[in-house]
Formats: structure tokens, C-alpha cells, sequence
């Protein structure tokens, strides 16, 4: 493949079909751009469709943002093709989201959203640093609002985005010399309960909960508190509900609690073979002696033509919202500092959060639904 003569994008977190780094990739694809998607796994579905569906500009590369050698095997083989031209953009969009209170987290938990939500960005910013600054081009992180505003139960997950937002703010400053834009995207996200309810791993881990965490919240707790700091939809909370305590918490005795909206943790792990390549061939054919070679010769295999499924309409739904907040990133002359998606009411909050009173904040947060939320131990002190 000739070295190209078009901007090149770097973007983390393309595994998982549907989600922002996937098809940011398809976006910027159909638009021209050159594109490396990195993947947890290039083995995995969501790959192996993104290779598939993509065109002969956009590159599936193996890119776990928690291993170093991965990094800095994919740099070099961006830097091989794309020369003296730098990149035009690297976007993280890789992350690891959790509802869970600090009471059923274990400390693995806590470890995995900081390597991946802030050291990951941190790795892959470092490691492509010189080739943004070589084209003048800019950094674009995926952060959110609950790195401006921690809620109960995003413990694990508002701490890495906090992080994250003072690591871009410094980094924004001290690009400015180079020319060099940095940006945050902040999408005012909450799942809606029951899809993390549904999720495979959700279940998993709920069943881990210690048996005396258990006894003192009582099993019917866990079930609506994540109904409570999911999204308020009247659907939602039914169909949460139709989902039984017995089901998900039978005794165990191991804890963790840990919805399963990352590019490391959504992929079975059934699908998760060895590849010694960086980069996916044919996604529908897999020789692991035939991607030794395909290594040495640091070559890349690309998919075949597709479009993005990004809808055209900025105002259809919230994904949408930030992919195209995210798309105005890469490709607008002058990117903003912050691009902050969310609802009237959420950036009410954001911006409320700087001046009122923390009591205020706490209470206004704990509210609704959230406070009915009571363990066992307490309520049968209350009656």
C-alpha cells in the first residue's frame, strides 16, 4: 500500500458494533479519511464487521490500550505508512464504564477504569505525540459529564474521567506552541437499567456480591438501585423490574459489580484468540502462520466499501449527538475546547454544581427514585 496523501485518524475503542469509536471510524471512512481503528481484539466481531464494512482507506489494528508493546507495535506501523505526513488526528474513545456503590467494587474494579479510561489515553496520546505534532493536527479524548460531576454508584468510572479532564487541560496547554488543537468530548451519558440489567456480565458479577454485603443491602437493593441511577424512563424501570433478585443474586462470595459498556470486557471471551499480526486481514479468514508474515512485512489488508451508519441529523438521540460532536472534533478547522452533550437540564446541573453548596448538590442527586433506594438493615430499623 502507497503511502497516502490524506489525513490520517487513530481511533481506540472500535470493538463493539454500534458504539462511538465504531462508527466515528465509518464516519470519517465514508468522508475520505484514512483511518486506523484500534481493537481490543482483531479477532473479535465487531472487528472483523468493521473490516467488512469499511473501505480500503480504513485500517482494523490490534490496540489494547492497557498493554504498552501493543501501542508501540501500532505506532510503528502507522509511522511506516504514513511517512513524514503526521497525523491529521488520534481519538480515545477506548473506555470502561461501571454502575456499582464502593461498598460492592473491588479494588480490581477501580484499577481496570484507570487503565483504561485515563492510562489508556495517556499511553496512546504519548506514543503518537510526535507524529500529531509533525502534522499539526489535534487530540481528541472521550470524557463525560461524570468527570465533572460524580454521582453515586460511578465511583470507579467518575475518577478516571476526573483524571482524564485534568490530563487533557494540562495537555491542551501546553500543545498550544505546537499548533496543535486538544479537545474533550463530554456526553452527559446514563445507560438505561435494563441494559445494564440484561448484560451478561452485569449478572455475573452481581451473583459475586459477598453474602454479608448482601445481607445487610438485601438482594431486592441492587436490582433498583441500578433502575435508580440508570436513566428515569418509565420502560426502563418496568422492565428492571420484570428482572427478579433471585435471578441475578444468588449467594457467592466473591465481589464485584461491573456493567459491561467497555471495548476490553464486551467481547466473549470464547472469541478472543491470539493474533500475532497488528493488523486484520480478510475478516473472514484467519491463518495465524500467513499473519506472522503479514507482521514481518508490516503490511495492512483493508476491508471492503461501506458507508457510515451515523444518521445525518444531529438531533437523533443522544449516540448520535456525540458522534457527531465527536466527527466536528476531527474534521472542523478550528475544533472547541469542550463539546458537552447532554439535555437542558444536565447542563443546568453541570454548570449549578460550581456554586451551590455541596449539601445542596447531595441532596438534589440523591433524589427521586435514587432515595427510595433503602438497604434492609435500614429499613427494618425505620419500621
Amino acid at each position: 500500500m502507497a503511502k497516502s496523501h490524506q489525513k490520517n485518524v487513530v481511533i481506540t475503542g472500535c470493538d463493539i458494533p454500534n458504539s462511538y469509536g465504531y462508527e466515528l471510524a465509518l464516519c470519517l471512512d465514508h468522508q475520505g479519511y484514512v483511518v486506523f481503528a484500534g481493537c481490543t481484539d482483531c479477532n473479535s466481531v465487531g472487528a472483523r464487521s468493521l473490516a467488512s464494512r469499511g473501505s480500503t482507506r480504513l485500517a482494523v489494528m490490534q490496540i489494547d490500550v492497557t498493554k504498552q508493546d501493543e501501542i508501540d507495535d501500532a505506532t510503528e506501523m502507522i509511522q511506516d505508512m504514513i511517512g513524514d505526513e503526521g497525523l491529521w488526528a488520534v481519538v480515545n474513545c477506548a473506555e470502561f464504564y461501571t454502575v456499582a456503590e464502593a461498598d460492592w467494587c473491588s479494588v480490581e474494579d477501580y484499577e481496570q477504569s484507570m487503565q483504561v479510561n485515563y492510562l489508556g489515553t495517556v499511553r496512546v496520546t504519548k506514543s503518537l505525540l510526535h507524529l500529531i505534532r509533525r502534522g499539526r493536527g489535534r487530540i481528541v479524548n472521550l470524557s463525560s459529564m461524570a468527570g465533572c460531576l460524580a454521582r453515586a454508584g460511578q465511583s470507579a468510572y467518575s475518577a478516571s474521567k476526573f483524571a482524564l479532564e485534568a490530563f487533557t487541560d494540562s495537555l491542551r496547554q501546553e500543545m498550544l506552541k505546537w499548533g496543535v488543537y486538544v479537545t474533550l468530548v463530554e456526553p452527559a451519558y446514563f445507560p438505561e437499567g435494563s441494559l445494564v440489567l440484561s448484560e451478561p456480565q452485569t449478572s455475573v458479577r452481581l451473583k459475586r456480591v459477598p453474602d454479608h454485603v448482601k445481607e445487610v443491602y438485601g438482594e431486592d437493593y441492587f436490582v433498583d438501585f441500578i433502575n435508580s441511577v440508570s436513566r428515569n424512563d418509565p420502560t426502563t424501570q418496568e422492565e428492571g423490574k420484570s428482572k427478579s433478585a433471585e435471578t441475578l443474586l444468588p449467594k457467592s462470595s466473591s465481589s464485584t459489580l461491573t456493567s459491561g459498556y467497555s471495548s476490553l470486557s464486551s467481547t466473549s471471551a470464547s472469541l478472543k484468540k491470539k493474533i500475532p499480526s497488528t493488523v486484520i486481514a480478510n475478516p473472514g479468514d484467519y491463518d495465524p502462520e500467513t499473519q506472522k508474515e503479514e507482521k514481518k512485512r508490516r503490511t495492512l489488508s483493508l476491508g471492503g466499501g461501506a458507508s457510515s451508519t451515523l444518521k445525518s441529523s444531529p438531533d437523533f438521540g443522544n449516540t448520535n449527538r456525540v458522534l457527531h460532536a465527536l466527527a466536528e472534533a476531527v474534521t472542523a478547522h478550528s475544533p472547541k475546547v469542550r463539546y458537552f452533550v447532554g439535555s437542558f437540564q444536565d447542563r443546568l446541573v453541570k454548570s449549578a454544581s460550581a456554586f451551590f453548596p455541596t449539601v445542596v448538590m447531595d441532596t438534589y442527586l440523591t433524589s427521586g427514585s435514587l432515595s427510595k433506594c433503602v438497604p434492609r438493615v435500614i429499613k427494618e430499623k425505620q419500621e
